[in-house]
């Protein structure tokens, strides 16, 4: 059979290929570019069911848009009136201590007459001013938060925070690595006080500079199907480009037959055979390094060191009445000291209108993570049992839920764990000596919805702005 030519190729239909897809067709629509996707649908891990009027994601729940990425995106695709802020009582979040559920103080009273920390950690706390900065190369988020605030606040705040954004264990992942902002404030200032301070008067000037994109620290997600709103958004606008079933299994460098230096030839498993000058991987770590073992053993060793969590997601829909509780809040979240299965709940049918019939209320419950992988494997059974019996004791629900849905993730959430800064240097320097070969995802620079959409825009900026040669991009 005939390679086929393009100019560049995107192997993964996830959000994060979708965006370079996007990207370039926003920056250099003349471009021959085309996405492939192994699967059947795009998306990945995102992705929603309705079921019997209620709204299940199957990952992520909401985009943190904080760089007001995202909110551009959807103004350019023209869904921008389909955009909703999470409710204003979702900054009310809950975390389990002795069995109870207490509020994360937001203010400075709440913050006294909080059962959530002992007297001696408040104290702890306001010796955090004269914290002085590490040492320490690549220093775990544990043992930065022990440093800053003390072992109390680690264990009943900052680890829940990890395991609920990362399912992993604060102990192994990095702070520069997952918090580089937390990183950068600790050695630039050492208090995390002092150097927030500093920055709020170097935000308010460079805001005055660039006012083009306003982030929001309130959770979006988008009427009526949710985040998966985003993917078929792109899917719709780029269909032309985008081939689905179409599994990549390998790829070589060869000579181009035209004289203009060396091609890809990428084989699929179709037993098509695509040639381009630049392609873009656009997949999980594991699923690249498979994918470049025979071509790279240098590379595929190094992204065989980026972990992955194992996370299910359990939704459960209950008529209001059931909750003996109040669920104006996010959710919460369980520290492992407690003893528990579960990682947390998020009730969100409080966060986003629409997504429970009315008169019905929605959870979404999280188990498994780097410190429990076996609970993500439970049986249907078993893991109905453990979220049910957990959700009578810690908020009293004695009802079985009317509405079901389970979604198992085996490689859900990269670990970004001390020396993952050295993993990121390895693949830079060795895609440095494979010319038009490049990685994205988030397996790298952040693992949020937003952070995959920055991280495809700035690639695709890099490209363009770097293209030098007769067959570079244009």
């Amino acid at each position: 059979m005939s390679p086929i030519k393009k100019r560049l190729i995107i192997v993964g239909g996830g959000i994060s290929g979708l965006s370079v897809l996007h990207y370039f067709k926003v920056l250099a629509p003349d471009l021959d570019v085309r996405l492939f996707e192994a699967a059947s649908r795009l998306g990945g891990v995102i992705g929603s069911d309705i079921v019997d009027g209620y709204l299940c994601e199957w990952g992520p729940n909401g985009i943190l848009d904080r760089h007001g990425a995202v909110r551009e995106m959807c103004q350019q695709l023209g869904i921008e009136h389909e955009i909703e802020l999470a409710d204003e009582n979702a900054k009310n979040r809950f975390i389990l201590r002795d069995g109870k559920l207490q509020a994360v103080p937001m203010s400075l009273s709440s913050f006294i007459s909080s059962k959530l920390l002992s007297a001696s950690a408040k104290l702890r706390l306001l010796r955090e001013p004269f914290t002085c900065s590490s040492n320490e190369e690549d220093e775990s988020i544990h043992r930065f938060a022990e440093r800053h605030f003390g072992k109390e606040v680690a264990d009943y705040l900052v680890q829940p925070m990890v395991t609920g954004i990362y399912g992993g264990e604060a102990e192994q992942l990095s702070l520069k690595s997952c918090f580089p902002l937390l990183h950068k404030l600790d050695s630039e200032s050492g208090s995390l006080v002092r150097g927030m301070i500093v920055r709020k008067f170097k935000a308010k000037k460079q805001q005055l500079k660039d006012s083009k994109r306003q982030g929001s620290m309130r959770l979006l997600s988008l009427k009526p199907s949710g985040v998966c709103a985003l993917i078929n958004a792109l899917a719709k606008r780029y269909a032309d480009l985008i081939q689905t079933n179409k599994k990549m299994q390998s790829l070589k460098r060869i000579d181009d037959a035209d004289g203009n230096g060396q091609l890809f030839e990428l084989y699929f498993d179709d037993q098509t055979i695509v040639q381009a000058d630049k392609v873009i991987l656009a997949l999980p770590a594991f699923q690249a390094e498979k994918i470049l073992r025979p071509f790279s053993a240098p590379l595929t060793a190094i992204l065989g060191k980026i972990p992955y969590a194992p996370i299910a997601v359990v939704c459960f829909g209950y008529p209001l009445k059931a909750s003996p509780r109040s669920l104006k809040g996010f959710g919460f979240l369980v520290p492992p000291k407690e003893k528990k299965s579960i990682l947390g709940a998020i009730w969100q049918s409080s966060i986003f209108s629409g997504q429970a019939p009315d008169g019905k209320f929605l959870l979404r419950v999280l188990l498994g993570g780097a410190g429990a992988p076996e609970l993500a494997a439970l049986s249907d059974e078993q893991m109905i049992k453990t979220v049910s019996n957990e959700m009578r004791d810690i908020m009293g629900i004695i009802e079985e839920p009317e509405m079901v849905r389970i979604y198992r993730w085996n490689k859900a959430i990269p670990q970004y764990r001390l020396g993952h800064d050295t993993i990121l240097r390895d693949i830079e320097d060795t895609l440095s000596e494979i010319p038009g070969l490049h990685l994205t995802g988030n397996a790298y620079q952040g693992i949020g919805v937003s952070e995959c959409i920055i991280n495809s825009e700035r690639l695709v900026q890099k490209l363009i702005n770097n293209s030098r040669t007769p067959c570079a991009l244009p």
